[in-house]
This record gives C-alpha cells, structure tokens and sequence, in this order.
C-alpha cells in the first residue's frame, strides 16, 4: 500500500512539473519576450523557385523570408545583409540588405518626446536624388509604386556609370508611421534572370510586424 502511495505522489509530482512548464512556455511574458527577439523560423516554405525560412527581426519590427542554405548576417549600420552562396573563391556574391531609416524626434517643452511621421515621396526623391549626385553614381533606368503586404512602397531600378555597369541595382522603400525600410538588391545582369525572381520574392515576404506599423 505504501509502495503505491508512493507511486502516486511521484506522479502527481510529475503531472506538476509538466503542467508548470507548459505554463511557463505559452505564458504572456515568455511570448512577448520572443516577439522582440531576432531567430530564423525553422519551419521550411516552398514556392516554385525554392525553399526559404522567415528572419524575424522583433528588435527593428519586420520579418522577410532568406532563401535556405544562403548566408545572413548583420553589418555595421545595416539591420540585414542576405548573400547568395559561392560556387567558388572567385564567384560574384549577389546580395540584398536591409537598412532603416528613423525619422527622429521632437522635444517638447514639458520634456516629452513625440517621434516625427514619415513622408515616403519625399524621402524616396531625396534618396534618388542624392545616389545619382554623389560618389555612386547612379541613374534610374525603371520605377514604380507597389504595395508589399498592405504596405505603400516605392521601387527604383538604378545602373551604375562606371565600371560597374554589369550591375544591377534595385531598391525597395516602405514606410512605417516613423520609419523608413530600404530593401536593396544587388547582382549581375548575367545572373539577373535566374535569381532576378528569387530576390523579388524575398522583397515581397518582407512584413513590417504589428507593433512597429
């Protein structure tokens, strides 16, 4: 009789533990607590031209899809930086980045911060501008208005005017309410063809995530 008492508090006590973590996991704090973290989703999806998995960036609010197997990381003053994998030491690395653009604040004289608004036009013609005046060197060859995900965005495809006229470069603005997201792809007119798609692709998976809309 003891032995089966035993067995039965052992079991209670197993049933605790369980209940206890699963608790634990599924509470409000642990999935607020991944929502503002940055981890790649293991789940896989497929589409015609391959497989990918989400990037969930909780720390800037967006998520984009990278094509699996290819290499993401974070750079210096850019959120994300995607490369197409090397065939070889002298292979071209076709890429796209994420960067963000703020659109800073005010100080009001009670001490209270209020965050500017975005204007998309405005920022995307300044952009233009200022690539095709500078060091860059750029010119517009194709734009356009999209919407990705229920968001406005702008597109721009640019040629560089010197030695690197066997590039092309296309980038992608969407504005949250104080943000801007540009999305900027960069590979060889050869190359375009093959995976001209598959970056198009991953710009249209880019999300901007609820509490940063």
């Amino acid at each position: 009789m003891l032995h089966n008492y035993m067995i039965n508090l052992k079991t209670v006590f197993a049933l605790v533990v369980i209940l206890y973590c699963f608790g634990a996991c599924t509470s409000p704090n642990a999935s607020k607590q991944k929502a503002n973290d940055n981890y790649l989703i293991e789940d896989i999806i497929t589409s015609p031209l391959g497989e990918y998995q989400v990037y969930h960036n909780g720390h800037q609010g967006y998520s984009i899809q990278i094509p699996k197997d290819w290499i993401y990381k974070v750079k210096k003053n850019t959120v994300l930086v995607i490369q197409s994998p090397k065939k070889n030491a002298t292979d071209y690395v076709e890429s796209l980045d994420v960067v963000i653009v703020d659109a800073g604040f005010q100080q009001k004289k009670d001490g209270s911060v209020i965050k500017n608004n975005m204007d998309l036009n405005t920022f995307y013609q300044n952009h233009i501008n200022n690539l095709a005046g500078s060091e860059f060197d750029l010119s517009v060859i194709d734009s356009g208005e999209k919407q990705i995900n229920g968001k406005s965005a702008k597109w721009a495809s640019l040629k560089p005017n010197d030695v690197r006229k066997d590039l092309k470069i296309i980038k992608h603005f969407v504005a949250s309410d104080h943000q801007i997201f540009i999305i900027s792809t960069d590979l060889k007119n050869a190359t375009f063809p093959t995976l001209g798609p598959i970056f198009n692709e991953v710009v249209e998976s880019f999300k901007i995530l609820p509490d940063n809309s």
